[in-house]
């Protein structure tokens, strides 16, 4: 008779929770609800990006009223932002940015008013849903693009793969030197 007791409690003990009980913890535990492990960023210089979001564009259209330079320096970078040609004009002449991202129909003239040399900012163009040929005659135009629409995790590995090019780029040309 005990034994039975003891059989028919431990039974009910297994078949009673019907819902998972978490404490802390425990729901990283559960297959479905791990945790995100995404890419540190690099640590080191970080590069000055300005940002060109002219209005009549896809990129000025599809970024809007975003403060698109206080994200940027929330993760480090230097950066700002401009929505006129002028405003472009007197940001290049200031100098001392690494890298400049713009809508791919802006990208080529702003490449064209940038200096040759080594210490001259990257035009990094955003390609917003381009065919398959089209983003590759991009990707010969330019060393660095984006297609776009891009998720904000995608752009941010985009930006620290760029920044990282722009460094091997300059330190190579340092040691050509």
């Amino acid at each position: 008779m005990r034994k039975m007791l003891v059989v028919g409690l431990l039974v009910l003990t297994g078949i009673g929770p019907a819902t998972d009980l978490l404490a802390c913890g425990d729901k990283f535990l559960v297959g479905s609800r791990g945790t995100r492990f995404q890419r540190a960023r690099i640590a080191g210089r970080q590069a000055a990006i300005l940002v060109y979001l002219n209005p009549s564009s896809e990129l000025g259209k599809a970024v809007g009223n975003a403060p698109v330079a206080e994200g940027l320096k929330k993760i480090g970078y230097r950066a700002a932002t401009v929505n006129s040609a002028a405003d472009l004009e007197r940001a290049i002449a200031q100098g001392g940015w690494d890298l400049v991202i713009a809508d791919l129909s802006d990208s080529p003239a702003i490449r064209g008013r940038l200096s040759q040399s080594t210490t001259a900012p990257l035009v990094m163009p955003i390609a917003f849903n381009p065919t398959k040929t089209a983003f590759a005659q991009v990707k010969k135009d330019f060393p660095r693009a984006i297609k776009g629409p891009v998720k904000e995790q995608a752009f941010l590995d985009a930006l620290d793969d760029t920044v990282g090019y722009i460094d091997k780029q300059r330190s190579k040309a340092k040691k050509a030197n």
